[in-house]
């Protein structure tokens, strides 16, 4: 467990409890669950993205000094002329890579930073909920008044969900277009690694999909179950509803459990929720072969 998304972690447990003094908190509850995250994971793998590049930077800058190491003297004519346009389209294709490898690189750099400052934030709403719940529970016993204490705490609370509802839609839009901006340049790349004779690069796209596929399946189950832990926490409409299925509403408090499967999965390498916690169990499926 890092420590950004133990500090997540924490300032959920934090607002949880705070919720059960202050009922107009169990939104904040809510909407911090399904702020959960690992910056710190991102980060590494944008390291390594960057790595990436570097090497890349490397293999292009050997082709240029191969190149420049035959002299007219060495080497005339024709299989020269051919030599050097097929380097070319080399150093070309490196450098479609290079981009792509770049491009994914900052990307997440960028994503990083976003959710860095959206866990602080979170960090600074617990803590300004803890105090408020410690107000509130003094005027419980008597050394202010009841309903005042309820009525600011209850503002405060709304005021901070308005400000981390805001930060997280302004964080989610910058999110997608630089998930755009990754598939625009991935086009890109296809397209000039086959223009530049790379007739290979269609296969390897299929093949690191298909690799790929058992974690986009594990994503998207991830996915799924915390919205719906974020709706059974709003008291939502029960999903199964439509086949006839119609339990009583949940409260608002199923944020408590909401709150459990969340430290239930960061008991497993890769943190999250239930399906986080499946997933670090089943391993990775590469190259035909499950990987632990």
């Amino acid at each position: 467990m890092s420590t950004s998304s133990l500090a997540a972690g924490s300032a959920l447990s934090a607002v949880t409890v705070a919720a059960f003094v202050i009922p107009a908190a169990w939104p904040l509850v809510a909407e911090m669950f399904e702020d959960q995250c690992d910056p710190e994971a991102i980060l590494d793998t944008a390291k390594k993205w960057w790595g990436i590049r570097d090497d890349l930077s490397d293999a292009r800058n050997t082709v240029r000094s191969t190149v420049a190491g035959l002299t007219p003297e060495e080497w005339t004519g024709e299989d020269r002329a051919a030599f050097e346009r097929k380097m070319g389209d080399y150093e070309a294709q490196i450098v479609f890579e290079m981009t792509m490898a770049t491009v994914v690189a900052v990307a997440m750099f960028i994503l990083a930073a976003m959710l860095l400052i959206l866990i602080a934030l979170m960090v600074i709403i617990a803590a300004v909920m803890v105090w408020n719940m410690a107000y509130v529970l003094l005027a419980m016993a008597g050394l202010f008044t009841v309903a005042a204490a309820e009525a600011a705490a209850s503002q405060t609370a709304v005021t901070c969900f308005t400000y981390l509802d805001r930060l997280d839609t302004v964080e989610e839009r910058i999110a997608k277009g630089l998930a755009g901006l990754v598939g625009a340049v991935m086009a890109v790349d296809v397209g000039g690694q086959l223009f530049k004779g790379n007739d290979k690069v269609l296969g390897d796209l299929l093949h690191g999909a298909l690799d790929s596929a058992d974690n986009i399946l594990s994503g998207t189950l991830s996915r799924l179950e915390r919205d719906l832990d974020k709706a059974l926490m709003n008291g939502g409409t029960w999903p199964f509803k439509k086949l006839g299925f119609t339990p009583r509403a949940f409260p608002r408090t199923a944020g408590a459990w909401g709150n459990a499967t969340t430290w239930a999965g960061d008991l497993s390498s890769t943190g999250g929720n239930i399906s986080g916690n499946l997933r670090s169990r089943v391993g990775d499926y590469d190259d035909g072969q499950w990987n632990r």
